[in-house]
């Protein structure tokens, strides 16, 4: 099957590495390769996380060109998305191919997010672990991330999804967006994101309003939420259906793969406070979202492909139904991002300026 295709699989990873290391330039490529060749610039937006620092003053220490560096964040970024995918899936090829899709494109822009994200998202199997040893990994490798990308300590709110049930992690997730939203005429929240990054990026996050690319964002993360869903519920992988696999200390292939679903499906519940984010800065907190899409996409395929249905009307037609429809909002993906970032900006200089043609 073409979407287990080991071949496949290869060629899309041969594509990223080609498209992705080959770059030469694009909408951060000059102010990322002017902060690395300039020390004192360091501490300005973009480049003032410590290890992110530190490891810029490696590869200078070597004496090494800035696209080397970045070329080391997006090769590490590739393989542990690479690594993470094909521990939940057996589609590794469709997966990647609708990663390739989007939003792999714009994180070639975005490679420090791309990388600290990618570590985060690694770490998300260390959640299906025993609590003892599986939440100190994951909390120090998301810190480890954080110190990157700052934005990715977001996904430190994920530890909660081993501390809570399904039903009070539902609570938590809606409680914690209407914290958030009363908070933010106290300019607590902006005084929070201050702490742990700059004045200017504080002021880049709740100084902006965009009101078309709001809603946009808005229906695509609540779509994608709602569809993932579906897919998986309507072939009986409910949050009852799943919660035993998910909560057992001992995983066999299959029970791995619906503890998998009951992951995602729970940290789809902690995205909702990324929509009050959005009302700020929506290509900037639309981001944090972004990163989960291929464990979206390949949760759809472990639920309509992959697992035997627990339901007695499953339908194939609907399954393809489905599955263009993915598709689809994987377009719309793409088209908002381009809408976001501008096209001209972020789309075609990555493919336009490469060593390699």
């Amino acid at each position: 099957m073409a979407r287990k295709s080991r071949f496949l699989s290869i060629v899309l990873i041969g594509f990223m590495l080609l498209i992705g290391l080959g770059n030469t330039d694009n909408a951060d490529f000059p102010m990322f390769f002017t902060q690395y060749n300039n020390p004192s610039l360091w501490g300005f937006y973009g480049a003032n996380e410590t290890g992110y620092q530190f490891l810029m003053t490696v590869f200078r220490h070597f004496s090494l060109p800035f696209i080397d560096y970045r070329n080391f964040l997006l090769l590490i970024g590739i393989i542990l998305v690479v690594l993470t995918v094909r521990d939940i899936t057996e589609s590794t090829s469709a997966v990647l191919a609708l990663f390739f899709f989007v939003p792999f494109i714009i994180n070639i822009t975005q490679y420090r997010f791309f990388f600290a994200s990618a570590i985060c998202l690694f770490a998300s199997r260390f959640l299906l672990k025993d609590k003892k040893f599986g939440i100190p990994i994951y909390i120090a490798l998301v810190i480890l991330a954080g110190l990157f990308h700052t934005s990715t300590l977001y996904y430190m709110f994920f530890v909660v999804i081993r501390i809570f049930d399904e039903k009070k992690l539902k609570y938590c997730a809606v409680g914690g967006t209407f914290f958030a939203l009363l908070l933010i005429p106290t300019g607590i929240m902006r005084k929070l994101l201050q702490s742990m990054t700059t004045e200017e990026k504080a002021s880049a996050y709740f100084g902006k309003s965009q009101s078309l690319g709001i809603v946009l964002a808005w229906l695509l993360v609540i779509c994608m939420v709602i569809f993932i869903e579906y897919s998986l519920s309507s072939r009986g992988y409910t949050s009852k259906g799943t919660a035993e696999s998910f909560n057992a200390t001992k995983l066999d292939a299959q029970s791995k793969k619906i503890a998998y679903l009951e992951l995602i499906r729970r940290m789809n519940y902690l995205c909702l406070p990324i929509l009050i984010l959005l009302f700020f800065d929506v290509p900037s907190c639309y981001r944090l979202f972004r990163g989960l899409l291929y464990l979206e996409y390949a949760a759809f395929f472990v639920a309509q492909y992959e697992l035997k249905p627990l339901t007695l009307h499953s339908d194939d037609r609907e399954r393809l139904l489905l599955s263009f429809g993915l598709v689809v909002l994987c377009g719309v993906n793409f088209w908002a991002l381009t809408t976001m970032h501008s096209i001209d900006m972020w789309f075609y200089p990555v493919l336009d300026s490469n060593m390699f043609w």
